[in-house]
């Protein structure tokens, strides 16, 4: 711009008219209003009633427009979709609260269905029963003892509601309680075993090395296990107990040789195998070393010849007669 020059300034005037001409009168607002700029090259038509009168700015315009923009919100110009007013401070926080505790409120009615679904519908309940590893014990028994658990939820059986249910059946020791997919319960049974037997009148108690009776027989052939002299009035005596640790220590194979056993007053064992031959234990210490020694000792008649009492008592230095 040269020196002196004033700046070019656009040239705004109805269309057709002179913008000085005093016979125009005023556009009503239903007239198409046109602005021309410069030549006339670029004319844009203007709608009245989308204009207002614009105050002043400062303080009064800052009101004005803050008092538009709440009360009147305007439209996109590219879609003609209107557009949302911008929250608050307060009124974010305010949202962010409601979110968050609409989802607290449903975290917490998901947990609540879950664990309905898990501990109390019928849709986990036990269909049928399965019992394993029932030998000494009837397995019809197990199951009437065990069908209480028909129709309940699978996550609410425990092993020790189960081994409570087989409390009064002395031949299991303890259960394993497994629940698969299909809604069976399988309960595995581990067994007391019974290491030797006491008369009890006419009668034979099968009995564990604590003293627990796991069943009667009448027939003696049918006993498969060393007797231990002194009827049922032994069981629970500290001769008893020293027998029992002895004879828990064989081998099934020897074990089965064995046809009774006693305890003396010194606490020593001795014990009778088939044959009417004699084992000096001595007491229940080294109870380990001693039955091996017994073991290699009965096994090998060739090397030891006839024998009528093996003396392990020191089993480093076995005796023979």
């Amino acid at each position: 711009m040269a020196p002196g020059q004033r700046p070019h300034q656009p040239n705004f005037h109805r269309t057709g008219q002179s913008p000085t001409d005093p016979s125009v009168s005023d556009p009503s607002p239903d007239d198409a209003a046109e602005v021309q700029v410069n030549d006339g090259s670029k004319v844009s038509d203007l709608d009245p009633e989308r204009f207002e009168e614009v105050p002043a700015g400062g303080g009064r315009f800052s009101a004005w427009r803050r008092h538009v923009q709440v009360e009147n919100p305007t439209t996109d110009a590219a879609d003609g979709a209107q557009r949302t007013p911008p929250l608050t401070p307060a009124q974010r926080r305010s949202r962010r609260r409601r979110r968050a505790l609409w989802a607290a409120i449903t975290a917490v009615v998901a947990a609540l269905v879950l664990v309905w679904v898990i501990f109390f519908s019928p849709l986990l309940a036990v269909r049928a029963i399965e019992v394993n590893g029932a030998q000494l014990t009837d397995e019809q028994d197990v199951q009437q003892h065990l069908e209480h658990f028909q129709g309940t939820p699978m996550a609410q059986i425990s092993e020790s509601d189960v081994m409570d249910s087989l409390g009064d059946l002395p031949q299991v020791r303890s259960v394993h309680v497994m629940t698969m997919p299909d809604r069976r319960l399988i309960v595995d049974l581990t067994e007391r075993v019974a290491v030797a037997a006491v008369q009890d009148g006419q009668s034979w108690s099968l009995v564990d090395h604590e003293g627990t009776v796991l069943g009667t027989t009448e027939d003696l052939a049918e006993l498969h296990v060393p007797v231990i002299e002194g009827g049922t009035e032994v069981l629970g005596t500290e001769d008893f107990t020293s027998v029992a640790d002895v004879l828990s220590t064989l081998p099934s194979s020897l074990l089965e040789q064995v046809s009774s056993a006693k305890a003396q007053s010194d606490s020593t064992v001795e014990l009778e195998l088939n044959g009417g031959i004699t084992v000096k234990w001595g007491d229940a210490t080294q109870s380990a070393l001693k039955a091996e020694v017994l073991a290699q000792l009965v096994q090998a008649p060739e090397q030891t010849g006839a024998v009528n009492v093996y003396d392990v008592s020191t089993p480093e230095h076995p005796v023979l007669s």
